[in-house]
């Protein structure tokens, strides 16, 4: 273990959140990596670190090595607790958890290494065809978190998983088992990010439920809750585009005869006209409900 004078208290502090996910040899060598990683100035690799720590003449290279390769440690346990320290540290109280989630290629060389393949590379500057590489594939989770003094978010990284290429499970169900890892410590926070807008109370069920169906009675005292919005940040959006027509407007003069629904089963471009509120009815079929 290194001195107690060449760590300091605060660091010493914040590793011993981390000491129930090792046992006590174990953790000598992760505070010492974590030191040397820190102090190091040039490359941070197994050897760096150990040199950065001081520990280049002390200790036998393989005991570092030995830290990655035999040691018994789960890396999913070790960021669950960087998450909670992140939680209590960075994150104001009753605020809302942020999850980012990212795909990072890292390539690598030589042939004994586990797990690496060909993969894109978004980092090549090439066309795309091009953007290919050898290496590893990985699926990063991470928490954002907005610290004073820095205009922008920041993502610390805190689960990762290995992608084993095709015939294995996808990035994207990986992506959602560190979502649901990490949401499981934090069951009162909620997310930030939603995929789909929140319908609002006065729609009626087939709008909240997303299934098709004729149209329903209002659940509330609005008659336009099913409306078809209009697009944020257009001027004069194009109905054929959009699906998006601005609501009847009525205009004195003389009453003319509603036009005739079109003769054909066919579906013009854009489709069928919607429902101009719930439970009336439209001047043409809506196949799939309001």
């Amino acid at each position: 273990m290194l001195p107690p004078s060449t760590v300091l208290p605060s660091l010493a502090g914040l590793l011993e959140v981390f000491r129930p996910c090792f046992r006590a040899p174990t953790y000598r060598v992760f505070a010492a990596l974590v030191v040397g990683m820190i102090a190091q100035t040039g490359r941070r690799t197994v050897c760096g670190m150990l040199l950065g720590a001081g520990l280049g003449g002390v200790w036998h290279h393989a005991r570092a090595h030995r830290f990655f390769s035999a040691a018994r440690w789960s890396a999913d346990r070790v960021g669950l607790a960087l998450a909670q320290l992140i939680v209590d540290l960075l994150v104001p109280p009753a605020a809302a958890l942020e999850v980012a989630v990212d795909e990072t290629f890292f390539r690598r060389r030589g042939k004994k290494i586990f797990g690496v393949l060909w993969g894109h590379d978004g980092s090549v500057h090439a066309p795309q065809p091009l953007q290919v590489g050898w290496g590893h594939c990985w699926v990063i989770a991470g928490l954002v978190v907005h610290l004073p003094g820095f205009p922008r978010p920041i993502c610390l990284p805190v689960l990762l998983r290995l992608w084993g290429g095709k015939g294995t499970a996808s990035r994207v169900q990986l992506a959602r088992t560190l979502v649901e890892l990490l949401a499981a410590p934090f069951p009162t926070a909620t997310s930030t990010s939603s995929p789909t807008a929140p319908m609002p109370p006065t729609c009626c069920a087939a709008c909240r439920t997303g299934s098709p169906g004729p149209p329903g009675p209002p659940v509330g005292p609005s008659s336009t809750a099913c409306r078809p919005r209009r697009p944020a940040g257009a001027d004069a959006p194009d109905s054929r585009a959009t699906g998006w027509a601005p609501a009847p407007t009525s205009r004195p003069g003389p009453a003319s005869a509603p036009a005739a629904p079109p003769a054909t089963d066919t579906p013009p471009l854009g489709g069928w006209p919607r429902p101009s509120a719930c439970g009336t009815a439209s001047s043409a079929p809506a196949p799939h409900g309001c």
